[in-house]
């Protein structure tokens, strides 16, 4: 007999932000802007054909704010996570890579040599990313089994625990799209997690 599902895993990306595309933001609290309040709009719609029992998201507002249009949709309260936050990059928030390689060349060297283990100050590592979110969505979807759950996050969120599922080095789910209020489904059979699609993107129109 095949196994039943267990959980369902919805990963919804935060709408767009008003900040330069080569700019290093991570943890930088930045609402959505006009744009992704729309995306955020038409999440909502999709996400209203689908039955949620609980809404999780990072700290930061811009995860907060696209959560919102569904959770007044739906009924649903939301269950704000830190450990759920974007990737942290200390010092070098705010900075394009050219600043970076300008102001810190030597912190550079490093992390272009050892991406996985270096960290700025103030900083995290990328490894030590990916197991904060591991642990994080585990969490999440042990504490939920048999529910619907929604999380509201970010790109590098989202890629570091793809490179969880599949068991890769993180650097291998930069390649993978995650576009703003994308959504993404995993189901747990039992224990067992399957990806049932990924980044499907949603019209603002």
């Amino acid at each position: 007999m095949a196994k039943q599902i267990t959980t369902r895993l919805y990963l919804a990306r935060h709408g767009q932000i008003s900040l330069a595309t080569d700019v290093f933001y991570g943890c930088t609290d930045i609402d959505i802007n006009a744009a992704g309040r729309k995306q955020a709009q038409a999440l909502a719609r999709v996400m209203k054909n689908i039955s949620v029992d609980r809404i999780y998201t990072s700290r930061l507002k811009r995860t907060i704010s696209t959560a919102q249009y569904i959770s007044r949709q739906n009924g649903i309260s939301i269950a704000p996570l830190e450990q759920l936050n974007e990737f942290g990059f200390g010092h070098w928030e705010g900075k394009t890579v050219g600043e970076i390689k300008k102001l810190y060349p030597a912190e550079f060297g490093v992390w272009v040599k050892d991406t996985n283990n270096f960290k700025s100050p103030g900083g995290e590592s990328f490894s030590g990313f990916r197991k904060r979110v591991e642990k994080a969505i585990n969490g999440i979807a042990g504490k939920n089994k048999g529910r619907n759950i929604l999380v509201v996050c970010h790109a590098g969120v989202i890629r570091a625990y793809l490179a969880y599922l599949f068991g890769v080095d993180f650097r291998t789910t930069w390649k993978v799209s995650v576009d703003y209020c994308s959504l993404s489904k995993i189901e747990f059979y039992g224990k067992y997690p399957v990806i049932a699609y990924l980044n499907y993107v949603t019209s603002s129109e």
